[in-house]
């Protein structure tokens, strides 16, 4: 019988496990991940046997230890945006558990990486009278490297205090007289006090399931679809005058536009998620820099069925990709005036595409609300920089960001099944590293804190 059993392997889940076994070391905790251990983590593109997404039944990107942790690390410390934390277990809460997040960030190295913060007062004062505002954040941008050793180094120092197994999936979980059946993939099963699901973005169809069975309630699902804008870099003087990057916000009537990955010296890239290839953003630090900045505009979409914003999403982006793994790019230009970019045009424009990408026309192929995002972000830009974008900035599509649906649960993460938590991306609650990590170790706190464990 272990006392916790604990479903993935993502951020929310390594600092939940790696807390609770420091405060409680008796404990018999068991992780499951249904992908492959951290340095097993291997996506064919990056071993160089394919040079394109083959759609892996478990892709090592987006599954397996660490999570969406194997990334750029870029852990934003902050509540005006990445998830709402704060609304679930209030201000002072998240701050603390955000901190004790950077403190263990900075335990296993972390602090390689200096801590940066985007709040920019002249900019707020500007905004002070508009639809904008400018969101604020201390940052810890790991890069790839970092935030793998780091990883690593926590899996080696969880593996000598939790088991964890590998290459197993949970089938299903029955519950009976408070005590939980966890039914795996080998036809095996375990028996545990309480479990955590902390599945993220990869229990998309394991997660609505369970709560169906259990009759635990969720809320509508998000989906944000964006344009992502490539110009040069020394474009936003003023706006970055006070800060390396900036997050900007329209919101009025309902409607809602964002910045969001801004990378200055950065170029764009392709990320693949769920068969589908979108236009994605890499920072300086983890390549040669360039003289370009891009960043996303989101805008976000509501689905009252979990399925359906990912279908949504898929039915644009396929009908874009053409079965081919393409983008499509369109010079500012001509962006305006609505028509096509000609590849003669793009080869000779200004700024050189950072990704292999298709002239197009961006009006004929992305839902009309990224188009509206992205002409009000860039208005005010131009406002704040006293000069027109220039023409020959170019726009990618399509970007994406997917969450999963907001489950009923208390402020403890606890369902209305007593001992079934749901933390990190797939509780709908947080919607990035930051936050996934923190609702971990808030999670361990209150649990540490109950005399029955």
């Amino acid at each position: 019988m272990y006392d916790i059993t604990i479903i993935g392997a993502g951020v929310s889940a390594v600092f939940f496990s790696y807390a609770l076994s420091r405060r409680i070391p008796k404990l018999k905790i068991l992780l499951l991940e249904k992908g492959n251990m951290f340095d097993k983590r291997i996506c064919p593109m990056e071993s160089k046997k394919t040079d394109k997404c083959i759609n892996c039944a478990i892709c090592g990107r987006f599954s397996g230890f660490g999570g969406l942790g194997k990334s750029e690390g870029k852990f934003n410390f902050t509540t005006d945006f990445g998830g709402d934390l704060h609304e679930k277990i209030g201000i002072d809460a998240t701050r603390s558990s955000m901190k004790t997040v950077d403190e263990i960030l900075r335990t296993f190295g972390g602090d390689k990486a200096p801590m940066y913060n985007t709040k920019n007062k002249t900019l707020e004062d500007k905004l002070l009278e508009s639809d904008f505002k400018s969101l604020n954040s201390e940052v810890r941008h790991l890069g790839l490297s970092l935030s793998c050793e780091i990883l690593q180094k926590m899996e080696t120092e969880l593996l000598s205090k939790i088991e964890i197994r590998s290459g197993i999936k949970v089938i299903d979980i029955e519950e009976s007289n408070g005590e939980f059946d966890v039914q795996l993939s080998n036809k095996t099963s375990i028996k545990t006090k309480n479990v955590v699901v902390a599945t993220g973005q990869s229990g998309k169809e394991f997660v609505p399931e369970l709560c169906a069975k259990l009759r635990i309630s969720y809320q509508e699902t998000r989906l944000d679809l964006g344009i992502r804008v490539e110009m040069p870099k020394d474009y936003l003087t003023n706006t970055l005058s006070e800060s390396f990057e900036a997050k900007l916000q329209y919101q009025k009537d309902g409607f809602t536009a964002t910045t969001y990955c801004m990378n200055p010296e950065g170029r764009i890239v392709k990320k693949y998620q769920y068969g589908m290839i979108m236009a994605d953003g890499q920072n300086y630090l983890e390549g040669k820099p360039t003289n370009s900045l891009n960043f996303s505009v989101f805008t976000p979409f509501y689905f009252s069925k979990p399925n359906d914003a990912q279908d949504y999403a898929q039915a644009v982006i396929s009908k874009i990709n053409k079965d081919r793994e393409r983008i499509v790019c369109q010079r500012y230009a001509d962006f305006l005036q609505k028509k096509p970019t000609a590849a003669n045009d793009l080869a000779e424009n200004g700024i050189t595409p950072t990704i292999e990408c298709e002239s197009g026309n961006l009006w004929d192929e992305v839902p009309s609300r990224c188009i509206e995002g992205t002409v009000k972000i860039l208005e005010i830009m131009s406002q704040l920089e006293h000069k027109n974008t220039p023409p020959n900035t170019l726009l990618y599509g399509l970007d994406a960001k997917f969450y999963e649906p907001k489950i009923a649960t208390d402020i403890k993460f606890q369902s209305s099944i007593p001992n079934l938590y749901f933390i990190g991306d797939c509780s709908g609650v947080t919607y990035s590293l930051s936050q996934a990590a923190a609702s971990g170790v808030y999670l361990a706190s209150c649990m540490a804190e109950d005399t029955v464990l």
